[in-house]
């Protein structure tokens, strides 16, 4: 996943994104998206 990749391995987003067979846009996307869930899950579980 490109979260684990980028945030877990230290990967660039262009790294992340040659290994997953990707663009760099669709890691960043992927990113964006999994960070709007988090600050969600958060903000239902009063943690914001």
């Amino acid at each position: 996943d490109a979260v684990l990749l980028v945030y877990g391995e230290g990967l660039s987003h262009a790294l992340a994104a040659e290994a997953m067979g990707i663009s760099e846009t669709t890691v960043s996307w992927h990113i964006h998206e999994a960070k709007k869930r988090l600050k969600a899950l958060m903000l239902s579980a009063g943690e914001v």
